[in-house]
């Protein structure tokens, strides 16, 4: 997992485009920092928008664009439409979704987990299908068709550029992938056995206690697994199928900070991701903190959270902000760490250049309102799974309301860290 740069000074957002109609409000246009970029109209009408250089960014601004919450998929209630026919995306009722992630062509993969089911929300039709699990607890399917097999509660989802999808199979104890081309399901990783073992074979011999989160490295060479209760970050070779462990010892403490990832160890390893950089995120649930290792030589440090439970310390040095037991994250194409705060009802936001953390979505309350008003006054229940989506975006699991909600008006390339 090496280092990758990335950034570009100037980005064009055509008329017509997904990006420009989330800017078609120009009162929210006029809340943007002056200087940063240059509003394209013709007769009154937005056209383009071409950010400039962005020497503010959102994260840093003094009062960022406001955005507003919306629902992607889901009625509110609690249910299933479990057949192989794709059903209209508001219409569609889901059962405690959980983790979520963008493909590489821009639908959204989510894990219905009560429902034991994977399912894709389709950016072409706005519609939602399943892609695995007939809706019934259990395992099997292995070698068959993904629609068929029997799941136990996936959590963590991983579409890879190649079209194939890794997900946590989180009560069978294993990491299966649906491949791209056929569709055919397997295991890549764990034996059902609630157990850390396996380091240095095969990945589906090996052990795993309780996997939550996972992520595949900017290469999709290495699949990294959250081991909750084992306090372990592991790690399977996409290219030889062989696993080890990436961070944690197994103690259930938080500390280590300043040395190898393996030696430190990593009180309740909920979710993993991997930014553009290589940099590493852990983030610990019982720990109530975002940890970073470092691509170049595998230190691990804390880079937000004290380690106490809470909800403080937005627009403050990230070291002093509290959380309350995080569940998922994302990284953005520019760097920014979204964190699901799902105990406070919140999404936060950490912003790895100016260390400060600010809440991008919910104000605190459980609740189910708030579609149409802006994000930081809307409710959510919950959460545990965040995205960042094609033209700025970002896809929330509001798990106990059913639903999964957007969050939209995020500047394309003003959140550069």
């Amino acid at each position: 997992m090496g280092a990758r740069g990335g950034g570009f000074p100037l980005t064009f957002i055509p008329a017509g485009s997904a990006a420009a109609a989330m800017f078609s409000n120009l009162a929210l246009l006029r809340e943007r920092p002056r200087g940063n970029a240059v509003f394209l109209l013709n007769a009154g009408l937005l056209t383009g928008v071409l950010w400039l250089s962005p020497l503010v960014s959102w994260a840093q601004a003094e009062k960022p664009p406001e955005t507003v919450m919306t629902t992607l998929v889901g009625t509110g209630e609690a249910g299933n439409d479990s057949s192989a026919q794709a059903v209209p995306a508001r219409s569609a009722r889901l059962n405690q979704p959980f983790d979520c992630r963008y493909d590489a062509v821009g639908n959204l993969v989510f894990s219905d987990t009560a429902n034991h089911q994977l399912k894709r929300w389709n950016q072409a039709n706005d519609t939602v299908e399943v892609i695995a699990g007939t809706g019934r607890k259990g395992f099997s399917g292995d070698g068959g068709p993904a629609r068929a097999a029997e799941l136990d509660e996936p959590y963590g989802v991983a579409p890879a550029p190649d079209g194939s999808i890794y997900f946590v199979d989180r009560l069978n104890r294993r990491v299966r992938k649906i491949d791209g081309a056929t569709g055919i399901i397997t295991t890549v990783a764990g034996t059902g056995r609630p157990e850390t073992s396996g380091d240095g074979g095969p990945a589906n011999r090996a052990g795993l206690v309780e996997p939550n989160g996972l992520a595949l490295d900017p290469k999709a060479e290495d699949l990294l697994i959250a081991d909750v209760q084992a306090c372990r970050i592991r790690v399977v070779d996409l290219n030889t199928g062989v696993i080890s462990t990436f961070a944690g010892t197994g103690r259930k403490a938080r500390d280590g900070d300043g040395g190898p990832a393996q030696q430190a160890s990593i009180l309740g390893a909920r979710a993993v991701r991997v930014a553009p950089d290589g940099t590493v995120y852990i983030l610990e649930r019982e720990g109530n903190s975002l940890r970073a290792v470092d691509p170049r030589d595998g230190i691990i440090t804390t880079v937000a959270g004290n380690g106490r439970k809470g909800y403080s310390g937005d627009g403050g040095p990230a070291l002093e902000a509290t959380f309350n037991g995080p569940k998922e994250l994302d990284v953005s194409p520019e760097g920014l760490v979204a964190i699901v705060d799902t105990e406070n009802q919140a999404i936060r936001l950490y912003n790895p250049k100016t260390r400060v953390v600010t809440t991008l979505a919910g104000n605190g309350q459980r609740g189910r309102e708030g579609d149409g008003v802006p994000a930081t006054a809307a409710r959510l229940d919950r959460p545990h799974g965040i995205a960042f989506g094609p033209g700025g975006v970002i896809a929330i699991s509001d798990t106990n309301n059913h639903r999964i909600r957007l969050v939209k008006s995020v500047p394309v390339g003003s959140n550069s860290p």
